[in-house]
C-alpha cells in the first residue's frame, strides 16, 4: 500500500478535438462510467482515490489566429506566417480558420482582408 502524501503517482494528459470550439466545458469523472481508473501490476492493483473536475477549453474567436482576442492585421500576420513560412499554428484550427470550412488556407488569409480594409462581414460565430 502507498501511504498518502508520499508524492505524485500519475499524470492525466487530456486533449480534444482540433475541430472542437473553444469556450466548451466538460466534466471529468473516472468513477461513473462503464471504465474506471486503476493501476495494474503483476503484484498489485491499486485504485486511486480521484477527485472529480471539470475541464474548459479556452475561448476563441473565429480568425483570431494569434488568440489576441482581437481581429486585426496581426492575425493576417500570422496566418501567413503559418501558411507560407512555417510560423506556429493557430491555437485552434476554429481560430485560423475565418471562412468556417473546416480549412486552414489563403481563403481564410482573404476573408480577414476583405473584413478588415474592405468592409466585408466579420468571421461567423462561432
Amino acid at each position: 500500500s502507498l501511504p498518502a502524501g508520499e508524492g505524485e503517482i500519475m499524470k492525466l494528459y487530456f486533449s480534444t478535438d482540433p475541430y472542437a470550439f473553444g469556450g466548451r466545458s466538460d466534466n471529468v469523472d473516472s468513477m461513473s462510467g462503464i471504465y474506471s481508473l486503476s493501476l495494474e501490476s503483476p503484484l498489485l492493483t491499486y485504485k486511486p482515490r480521484f477527485y472529480p473536475g471539470t475541464l474548459h477549453t479556452i475561448h476563441v474567436i473565429r480568425g483570431d489566429a494569434d488568440h489576441s482576442l482581437d481581429i486585426n492585421v496581426a492575425d493576417v500576420t500570422y496566418m501567413v506566417g503559418y501558411l507560407f513560412g512555417s510560423g506556429p499554428a493557430p491555437v485552434t484550427i476554429q481560430a485560423g480558420d475565418a471562412t468556417r470550412d473546416f480549412l486552414l488556407n489563403i481563403n481564410d488569409i482573404t476573408y480577414l482582408v476583405e473584413f478588415l480594409f474592405e468592409g466585408g462581414p466579420p468571421p461567423p460565430t462561432p
